[in-house]
């Protein structure tokens, strides 16, 4: 099975958290890119520098660019995100450090098993969300 068939079952399985570490992240977001055009699954990507972005939609589409750079803030966009998404969250493990942050991710991955947000998290951090 290629590594683009197994992101792809995992995604369909909604496995409540991805951890990748890898150095080639815009080998990674283009994966995801990929895995998600099969589920038909809004594509976001979180940094702390350039804040929450869609990247499934063409740039003058109406999104949450720019927004929520601050990590609690967008981990509770994610909460309260209510349709099926996936959400690359990159660079985000210093932020688990933080009381706040890690509950937040707890809640959402515990969510996961009632409504099928998932979050995904690494050097090159992914969260999908229902």
């Amino acid at each position: 099975m290629s590594a683009n068939q197994d992101l792809v079952t995992l995604l369909r399985a909604r496995t409540p958290l991805l951890v990748i570490e890898s150095a080639e992240e815009g080998r990674v977001i283009e994966s995801f890119r990929h895995a998600i055009a099969q589920s038909l699954r809004p594509l976001f990507s979180w940094s702390i520098t350039q804040g929450l972005k869609r990247l499934d939609m063409d740039a003058d589409a109406e999104s949450e660019e720019g927004s929520y750079g601050d990590a609690s803030q967008m981990l509770g966009f994610i909460k309260q995100h209510g349709e099926s998404a996936v959400f690359l969250l990159l660079d985000f493990q210093p932020y688990l450090r933080y009381p706040m942050a890690l509950r937040l991710m707890r809640e959402i991955v515990l969510r996961q098993a009632k409504s099928g947000t998932y979050p995904c998290a690494g050097r090159c951090a992914l969260r999908a969300a229902r």
